[in-house]
């Protein structure tokens, strides 16, 4: 999968039952390799997670103060409770669009739930 951080390689280990599912899922790994979605070795991160390490390390060196409280409020209230604990290899779009109907049903505008869920 390539180098981790500490320069050591990263190795993922497969198994299956037969040879044609242990190739599929070798396949797998090197297509998200390839893609930069492989992930860090040993760790599934959910989005939530995800959410925490973009806002204390990604956001936080590029928004002003006030915007990343309320980018913080946003994961807080919306994103952690209602795609939070999904895996982030698996959040498909359809689950995206069920937390916009679910913030719509709550009577949040439009525009507010386009503008929590995109920021």
């Amino acid at each position: 999968m390539g180098l981790q951080a500490g320069g050591d390689r990263d190795r993922r280990h497969v198994s299956g039952q037969k040879r044609s599912q242990v190739v599929t899922k070798v396949r797998e790994l090197e297509q998200r390799r390839d893609a930069g979605t492989g992930g860090v070795a040993g760790r599934t991160y959910t989005v939530g997670v995800w959410l925490d390490h973009w806002l204390d390390h990604i956001a936080a060196r590029k928004v002003r103060p006030r915007t990343l409280e309320s980018y913080r409020s946003t994961v807080a209230l919306h994103l952690g409770p209602g795609i939070g604990k999904q895996p982030l290899t698996k959040l498909q779009p359809e689950q995206v669009e069920r937390l916009y109907a679910q913030m719509l049903a709550t009577g949040l505008s439009a525009a507010t739930v386009l503008r929590r869920i995109a920021f």
